[in-house]
């Protein structure tokens, strides 16, 4: 089970990674996100973040700023085995759960004065640890015995080294190459069950690619790019599809280079179907092409896309999908929109449109990844959930909340607010430009418009103090 769930968190990573989410009001994940992300490592959405919690206990994935994105540290820890993958999982987690033996035996009669709240935490960190392979009806694991060994004997280690001699050394749950002893009982009682890593797949005529075990880092990230994961695990399924195909030919692959290393991974040799819908997609690839453009200059448009194919210019005209970006027909081959276009790019390929991004000059414009810093988390989640989730604004705290608003004002950090007035409470991002005379001037970050709001009407605050830096 250990085995398992480190490769769906990693899945989970991954994704994160290669999409970061801009998050809903009270730093939750968007309802479609969350099912698309469960399914993916075939979970219920309504777990997803009890799945998802180690990662940010590790520092894998960061929740700032209205946003998830994966860490500077998160390339290196997908690169590495599935064992130490496991091991900054299983660390993060026990260092923020001190009490794992009450965790482990945990039974609803153990508390019979314990609130639901209570209740349902207890009962989400026992299902953590089973899935993390610390603990097995009600009882602490072998793997969980050796966990604790290592992470002692790495305390006395460190100890015996006196203060700042690990100034410069690297941590597991940094992603970096773990030092000699480092979970070494633990890591290698896991890898005894790991099936070895391979390098194949067996690619089907259905467009389908099945990988019999855990795949190597290098072919996983390469395979990635052009085939979508339909079941993380031990074993995963695959699926070649041409928005896939042009993911991987956006990253700068051709063609050739696809096929080619298709043909040397797969099993089955490479099905005419894989190959015809390559090169179609190749075919096709680029044939719309969006760029910025001056507001000023457009009427107020941010973006464009281009396309000899007239009849995808009236398409997407006439695509109510769209109609959220303000798609403006201005010619026979050409459509603005009032979103950037890198927003313009997402709503196009999520309506399957071969889109792509150029600059000024007419160049491929090739992503790099967005990454976030690493951050000094909390050692207890609680203290961390609070920070984020933000809390209640009395009467006693009207002075401290204008005096953290000024400090966001200088430091342009978003804020997420819970107004209330005469209807329903009503959540909102903002960045605050202005506070004065009892009054928030800001700007809403989703509408880009800007808004004067009473002090006395913020009911709640969360997302002070982060540095978007």
């Amino acid at each position: 089970m250990a085995i398992d769930e480190a490769i769906k968190v990693s899945e989970l990573v991954h994704r994160i990674a290669d999409a970061p989410i801009t998050l809903r009001s009270r730093s939750q994940l968007p309802a479609a996100t969350a099912r698309a992300l469960a399914a993916a490592i075939d979970a219920e959405a309504a777990q997803l973040e009890e799945r998802l919690e180690p990662a940010l206990l590790a520092g894998l994935v960061d929740r700032h700023d209205g946003r998830l994105r994966a860490t500077v540290d998160a390339d290196a820890w997908l690169a590495s085995p599935v064992p130490d993958r496991w091991f900054a999982l299983a660390k993060a987690w026990l260092a923020a759960t001190p009490d794992l033996d009450a965790v482990a035996g945990w039974s609803p009669t153990q508390f019979p004065l314990a609130d639901a709240a209570v209740l349902a935490e207890r009962e989400r960190q026992h299902r953590q640890a089973e899935r993390l392979g610390l603990a097995h009806r009600g009882t602490l694991t072998t793997l969980a015995a050796d966990l604790r060994h290592d992470l002692q004997h790495d305390l006395r280690h460190d100890q015996g080294r006196g203060p700042g001699a690990d100034a410069g050394s690297a941590s597991a749950g940094d992603g970096g190459t773990a030092s000699a002893g480092d979970g070494s009982r633990a890591r290698a009682a896991l890898a005894a069950h790991v099936p070895p890593a391979t390098a194949s797949v067996y690619l089907q005529p259905d467009l389908s690619a099945v990988a019999p075990g855990p795949l190597e880092a290098t072919v996983e990230t390469r395979l990635r790019r052009i085939a979508a994961l339909e079941r993380a695990g031990i074993a995963s399924q695959w699926r070649v599809t041409a928005q896939s195909v042009a993911t991987g030919l956006a990253a700068g692959e051709t063609a050739e280079e696809l096929l080619a290393f298709l043909g040397d991974i797969s099993l089955t040799g490479l099905p005419q179907p894989v190959a015809y819908l390559v090169r179609d997609t190749a075919a096709r690839f680029g044939a719309l092409r969006v760029r910025a453009v001056d507001p000023l200059a457009e009427g107020g448009a941010r973006s464009q896309a281009r396309s000899d194919d007239e009849h995808m210019i009236r398409t997407i005209a006439v695509d109510r999908a769209l109609a959220t970006s303000g798609p403006l027909q201005t010619g026979p081959h050409r459509i603005t929109f009032r979103t950037s276009a890198e927003e313009a790019l997402e709503a196009l390929l999520e309506e399957r449109y071969p889109a792509v991004l150029e600059d000024d000059a007419g160049e491929l414009v090739v992503r790099v990844p967005d990454r976030a810093p690493r951050r000094t988390r909390e050692r207890h989640r609680l203290v961390a959930r609070l920070r984020d989730a933000g809390f209640e604004v009395g009467e006693q705290e009207r002075a401290w909340l204008e005096r953290q608003l000024l400090s966001a004002v200088r430091e342009r950090v978003p804020v997420r607010l819970t107004l209330t007035t005469s209807g329903e409470p009503v959540d909102i991002e903002l960045i605050p430009l202005a506070v004065a005379n009892g009054r928030l001037r800001a700007r809403d970050a989703n509408r880009d418009v800007e808004r004067t709001l009473p002090l006395s009407a913020i009911t709640k605050v969360a997302g002070l103090g982060v540095s978007t830096g």
